[in-house]
């Protein structure tokens, strides 16, 4: 079942934030690629560096080293050819028992990986890599007979950042591999208002924990009526109050815990953070319980200390509808049952759906089988 905590944002799944133009940015959080074309209130999203791997030829295509996996000579050199006439650079490697190896040696800005080869499946080449934390970044296309929808599906769970079936045009492939290449040449920093990393970071971290067995807890957390918030009080007071909550998020995680901790601004008044699981319950109750505490403090310091007195009667006569309440969606993974990454934000975005519909915060617990697909969620606190 679902175990109500608070509610959150949702990774694997497409949403709209507002830009500060006015314009709708249209992306998936967690997903297979940011995009970004402007800065979102309240968030920083990727920028280019100077020192970055990947090189701008022209300040219009990205430069990269690219690594060739695959095993028919004829089709990487095929594929490299095309590469190299955009001033790519490519190394093959037909050898699946060594191309871990290769990959350790050289410094790569993306992967071509074949599924089919000798000795070893290039989804097990994709799972070791995002085991590790040096290389987990490393974006990688995946080429592979294996055409039909499940196994495109299988193959992302696995890691890859895009799929392309053979048959295929060429010219198809090297599009492919150039979009993704501008969706990650720009380096992921630190958010500017809560100095947290961001959706990409997560996504990775998520897709490594998944891959190497571990148990963790996924927990989404936003504050309620933002929107509304910041068009009331204004845009310095909505950057404020994410401020204040990705510090008492900070506060909330315990000390003995910070190191195995994972915490990420996704926007807005959203954050995702991967901690174990026996402190997701506690940790949920306390980060609202701390921020509820701390909301007097927030209208006193943007000069509406008596609008508060509204907020506190509502909590008191049982917290409906209170305005930066905070709602956070709890789902689990399991060393023993593992569930690809799709699967953990398919729940916190379908627990968030319930818990938005009682219009109250709280923190929501998925309490289903790691292998059910439908999701139930009991309320706690």
């Amino acid at each position: 079942m679902y175990s109500r905590f608070d509610s959150g944002c949702r990774l694997q799944f497409f949403s709209l934030v507002r830009l500060t133009s006015g314009e709708w940015w249209n992306g998936i959080h967690g997903g297979l690629k940011i995009r970004c074309r402007q800065r979102l209130e309240g968030s920083n999203p990727s920028s280019p560096t100077i020192d970055s791997p990947i090189h701008h030829f022209g300040g219009l295509r990205p430069v990269a080293n690219i690594l060739i996996i695959e095993d028919d000579k004829k089709t990487a050199q095929q594929i490299a050819n095309e590469l190299k006439a955009l001033g790519h650079s490519c190394t093959l490697n037909g050898s699946g028992e060594y191309a871990m190896d290769a990959v350790h040696k050289g410094d790569f800005d993306l992967l071509v990986l074949d599924i089919m080869l000798p000795k070893i499946s290039g989804f097990e080449i994709c799972r070791s890599i995002r085991r590790e934390p040096a290389l987990y970044n490393l974006p990688i296309l995946i080429i592979s007979a294996m055409n039909n929808d499940e196994e495109v599906k299988h193959g992302l769970a696995q890691g890859a950042d895009d799929y392309v079936p053979k048959p295929y045009q060429m010219r198809t492939l090297i599009q492919r591999i150039e979009s993704l290449l501008r969706a990650t040449s720009v380096q992921v920093g630190t958010d500017e208002v809560t100095g947290m990393n961001g959706s990409d970071y997560i996504k990775r971290e998520v897709q490594r924990r998944v891959c190497s067995s571990e148990r963790f807890a996924l927990i989404h957390s936003e504050l309620l009526q933002l929107r509304e918030f910041g068009q009331k009080y204004g845009h310095e007071s909505r950057v404020r109050a994410i401020r204040h909550f990705a510090r008492g998020i900070r506060v909330c995680i315990p000390q003995s815990i910070a190191d195995g901790a994972s915490v990420a601004h996704m926007g807005g008044g959203f954050f995702i953070s991967l901690l174990p699981t026996k402190q997701a319950k506690t940790f949920g109750a306390r980060l609202r319980q701390t921020w509820l505490g701390h909301l007097e403090g927030l209208f006193t310091a943007i000069g509406h200390t008596k609008d508060f007195e509204d907020i506190a009667a509502k909590l008191a006569g049982g917290g409906q509808g209170v305005m930066l309440d905070v709602l956070s969606c709890v789902t689990l993974h399991d060393s023993s049952c593992s569930v690809p990454p799709e699967r953990l934000f398919e729940s916190v975005s379908q627990m968030r759906a319930k818990a938005l519909k009682e219009n109250t915060g709280g923190v929501f617990l998925d309490q289903r089988s790691p292998k059910s697909t439908g999701a139930r969620s009991h309320t706690v606190g």
